[in-house]
């Protein structure tokens, strides 16, 4: 696995999630059948809309903030990091509608071999 510094999300699909302690890894397969793991670091909130195995268009970042949502806003009060978190929106193409939306610190991509 090594790391990656540029993503295009344009016609992959989510395969899995899986839920760790101290993180949220994602398997991504893009349109070429390549394989790479998005690892959440610190991640503390997720909203899952049935989204493995849906395709993805884009993916949104931005600085969480109070105000967002309440169930947003219950889980930052226990976010006591000194990075500032960041949410992640996954969007699928065709209702530009939100699959999968992260709440962590930083997120690292990875390709996997397997």
């Amino acid at each position: 696995m090594h790391k990656i510094e540029t993503f295009d999300f344009a016609d992959g699909h989510i395969q899995s999630i899986t839920i760790e302690p101290d993180c949220t890894k994602v398997a991504f397969s893009s349109w070429d059948g390549k394989r790479f793991n998005f690892i959440f670091n610190d991640s503390y909130y997720l909203q899952d809309s049935a989204s493995c195995g849906k395709e993805t268009s884009h993916v949104e970042v931005e600085a969480l903030q109070k105000g967002v949502s309440k169930t947003l806003d219950d889980a930052l009060e226990c976010y006591d990091k000194d990075v500032p978190a960041k949410l992640f929106r996954f969007y699928e193409p065709w209702e530009n509608r939100i699959v999968l939306t992260i709440a962590a610190s930083s997120v690292e991509i990875v390709s996997c071999d397997c």
